[in-house]
């Protein structure tokens, strides 16, 4: 089953009438998680409530460079200064997909930054 399926129609499948069910992201109905031992660490097992099929090496391929070959380009990338924001500081982001970072929603998420008080 393809990515997090937990808000989509997967989630009310019936899982029980195919032999195996597994996620890459896991899932609180189905049995299995494919991982890999960077992911899961064998001393982290327990914490997990499906059971694990783990890969020999990594699991999750993601060469975002042949789709998005922009951000190999650093002189095109933003700068923070173009948003208002401070050099010397964190900021604090979720990237889940790099297509996600389009301009409105870089801006969107800079506007609530500036707005987040100097601590």
């Amino acid at each position: 089953m393809p990515g997090n399926c937990v808000v989509s129609r997967c989630a009310d499948e019936n899982t029980a009438t195919v032999p195996i069910a597994a996620l890459l992201a896991g899932a609180p109905f189905l049995p299995y998680l494919i991982t890999d031992k960077v992911v899961a660490p064998p001393q982290l097992h327990h914490c997990y409530s499906e059971k694990l099929a783990l890969m020999p090496n990594c699991y999750f391929v993601n060469d975002y460079k042949r789709c998005h070959r922009d951000v190999l380009n650093k002189a095109a990338l933003p700068r923070r200064g173009e948003f208002g924001l401070p050099d010397d500081k964190i900021i604090f982001s979720c990237s889940n997909q790099l297509y996600k970072y389009d301009p409105d929603t870089f801006k969107t998420w800079c506007n609530i930054l500036k707005r987040v008080p100097d601590r």
